[in-house]
């Protein structure tokens, strides 16, 4: 962490310090270049992921395949053009990026979260409240597999239909 002009590892890890060279605990111009490139680094995924979005938003509203439009590297910076970025940059960035779909974010979720396996069949409503800052997505899906096992956010689970859904719905608005 960088404060006051100061280095300060909150994890000590030796390789880290042996990288940025800390010289009476301010940092050397190889310890802000690190920094800087860790920050570009940021600023271009997020500037991948945001045009990956944009460009491919047909099957992120859908989750169908079918949906995707193909995309080279060549056109890619010409339609999404960044100051630091060029061909051999966004390849290698680029299998470094995690994209996940809505659908796909929920079976891993459900997985991790209650070792279930689930397919996602359809959206049934999102949900969001004033007195909530998120939304509840409720999700009609097929169980596929897997023994229930509690983790430290969900401890029960319970089976509903869409009737219960529709009172779960008026409790949490």
């Amino acid at each position: 962490m960088v404060q006051n002009s100061k280095l300060t590892f909150e994890i000590s890890d030796p390789r880290l310090e042996k990288s940025i060279p800390v010289v009476n605990q301010k940092i050397s111009d190889n310890g802000i270049v690190a920094l800087k490139w860790i920050n570009t680094r940021n600023e271009l995924s997020k500037h991948i992921l945001s045009s990956l979005i944009d460009y491919q938003s047909s099957f992120w509203q859908s989750g169908k395949e079918t949906d995707l439009i193909p995309l080279t590297l060549n056109k890619f910076l010409k339609l999404y053009h960044s100051k630091f970025l060029d061909k051999s940059r966004l390849s290698r960035l680029l299998p470094t990026l995690l994209v996940e779909t809505l659908l796909d974010a929920l079976k891993r979720e459900v997985k991790e979260e209650t070792n279930f396996d689930i397919m996602p069949i359809s959206l049934v409503k999102v949900i969001s409240s004033n007195s909530r800052l998120h939304l509840e997505f409720i999700v009609e899906a097929k169980y596929t597999g897997g023994i229930f096992i509690p983790s430290k956010d969900v401890d029960f689970y319970h089976w509903s239909d869409e009737k219960e859904i529709t009172y779960y719905h008026d409790i949490i608005s």
